[in-house]
C-alpha cells in the first residue's frame, strides 16, 4: 500500500482497530496502536474527533480520547454523540412502527443498514451512525408499500408518474420517501443497487436465505450473514468508492465474524455475484489500516487478484480526502468502476451510465465558463472538456 497517512490520521486509524478487536469476537493479534501510544496535541486530539465525526466512527471513540480534547471539542463531540443517540432511538421506533405497517398489510420486508446492523455489528445503536432507514422489498409490492407509506405522511422525494415508475423498477433500485413531522428518511429498495453496478444475486434464493433477529423486542426479517456482508461492501465499495472510514470499519467487523465455517460460503457467492474484486478490496482495507485479523481461507482469497490490490491503494490514497460529499464524478469514477469490476460484460454494462455522467451538464459548468442562455446547449460539449482538464490537473505533480 502506497498510502501515506499523518499522525492523527494513524491515530485514528488505531483507535477504530483498536475498538473493533475490543467487541470480543476475536483475540488481538496485533499490538495496540491507540491514541496514548501516538503522542497528540491538544489541536491534533480535536482534529482526530473532527475527523471521527466525518468518517462517521464518533461512536468508537473512547472517552479518553475525548477528555483529552480542548473544552469546545468535548463540548461540541459530547452533544454531536447525544444527537446522534436521539436519532438512533428515533429511527428504533420508527422502524418498528413501519414494520407493524408492512405486516398488517402482508408485505414482506428485509431491513437493511441502519440501526439493526449496528446493533448487530456492533452492539449497540449508537455505535455505528444511522441517519435513515433502508428496507427490501419484492418489487412487486413497491406500489403497495408506496401507497402505505403515503396514507401514513410521508412524502416521496420525487413525484412519479406511472410511466416513470414503470422505468425506474427496472433500471433503478430505490425510491426514498420522507416524514415531515417525524423527520425520518425512508428508502424502499427493490434491489441493491441500480443495474450498472452489476450485483448480480438470484432475489428467490437471496429471499430464502434471510433470517429472522429480534430487535428492540419487535421480530424483523434480514438478510443471511454473506448476503448482508456482500451487500455493505457493495454498497461502501462500490458505489462510494469507500470513502469513508465507517465503511471500512464494516468490513472489518463481518470480517471478524467470519470465521472458516462461512469464509467459503462468502467467496464462493461473491464470485458468482461479480463483486470478488470489491469485496476483496474491502477485506485488504480492513486488515491493513485497521489490523482486522482475517481467517486464512479469506486473507489468501482477497489478495490474490492484483486488481484487487490497485482498488486497496486507490481507496487508501483518497480516504483522508473526504469532505463530505461523494467523490465520484466522471472520468475518475469511471477509471474507479471499470477497476473493480472482473466482468467485461459488467464493465459494458456501466458505458451507457457513465457516457450520460460525462455528457450530461452539471451546475459546475456554468461557474467554469459562464455563457449566455442561448449558448447553453453548448454544456454538454463543454462539460466532457472541463472534466478532462479537471482530471490533467490533478495527475500533475504539486509544485512546493
Amino acid at each position: 500500500m502506497t498510502a501515506e497517512f499523518t499522525p492523527v490520521q494513524q491515530a485514528l486509524l488505531g483507535i477504530v482497530g483498536d475498538a473493533l478487536r475490543e467487541l470480543g469476537v476475536r483475540p488481538r493479534s496485533t499490538p495496540d496502536v491507540a491514541a496514548d501510544a501516538v503522542p497528540l496535541s491538544s489541536q491534533d486530539t480535536s482534529e482526530l474527533v473532527r475527523l471521527a465525526r466525518l468518517h462517521g466512527v464518533s461512536g468508537l471513540l473512547p472517552d479518553r480520547v475525548i477528555e483529552t480534547a480542548p473544552v469546545n471539542v468535548r463540548t461540541h463531540a459530547r452533544a454531536f454523540n447525544d444527537t446522534v443517540t436521539r436519532r438512533s432511538m428515533v429511527l428504533c421506533a420508527e422502524l418498528r412502527r413501519v414494520i407493524g405497517l408492512l405486516e398488517a398489510a402482508h408485505i414482506p420486508a428485509i431491513v437493511l443498514k441502519g440501526p439493526v446492523l449496528a446493533q448487530r455489528l456492533y452492539g449497540g445503536v449508537t455505535r455505528r451512525t444511522s441517519w435513515d432507514l433502508d428496507l427490501l422489498l419484492p418489487r412487486e409490492r413497491i406500489g403497495a408499500a408506496t401507497a402505505l407509506l403515503l396514507q401514513d405522511g410521508y412524502l416521496p422525494e420525487e413525484h412519479w408518474s406511472p410511466r416513470r415508475a414503470r422505468r425506474e423498477l427496472r433500471r433503478n433500485c430505490e425510491r426514498n420517501f420522507d416524514h415531515p413531522e417525524r423527520g425520518v428518511h425512508v428508502e424502499l429498495h427493490w434491489r441493491f443497487t441500480p443495474r450498472h453496478i452489476g450485483f448480480r444475486y438470484n432475489e428467490r434464493d437471496l429471499w430464502a436465505r434471510s433470517e429472522h433477529a429480534t430487535f428492540m423486542g419487535a421480530r424483523v426479517r434480514v438478510l443471511g450473514f454473506a448476503d448482508e456482508l456482500l451487500s455493505v461492501a457493495v454498497h461502501h465499495g462500490g458505489k462510494h468508492a469507500w470513502e469513508q472510514l465507517r465503511m471500512i470499519a464494516d468490513i472489518g467487523v463481518f470480517a471478524l465474524r467470519c470465521g472458516a465455517d462461512r469464509a467459503l460460503e462468502v467467496t464462493e457467492q461473491a464470485e458468482r455475484a461479480g463483486v470478488k474484486r470489491i469485496l476483496a478490496a474491502g477485506l485488504v482495507l480492513a486488515h491493513e489500516l485497521l489490523s482486522v485479523p482475517l481467517d486464512d481461507t479469506l486473507r489468501s482469497w482477497a489478495y490474490a487478484d492484483p486488481s484487487a490490490l490497485g482498488v486497496v491503494d486507490y481507496a487508501a490514497r483518497r480516504l483522508f480526502r473526504f469532505t463530505g460529499d461523494s467523490q465520484g464524478d466522471g472520468l475518475p469514477q469511471l477509471r474507479y468502476y471499470v477497476l473493480t469490476r472482473e466482468r467485461l460484460s459488467d464493465r459494458l454494462r456501466y458505458l451507457p451510465y457513465a457516457a450520460a455522467s460525462v455528457f450530461t451538464p452539471t451546475e459546475q459548468e456554468p461557474e467554469w465558463l459562464p455563457l449566455p442562455s442561448a449558448l447553453h446547449p453548448l454544456y454538454v460539449v463543454l462539460r466532457p472538456v472541463r472534466l478532462i482538464a479537471k482530471y490533467y490537473s490533478s495527475l500533475q505533480p504539486k509544485q512546493r
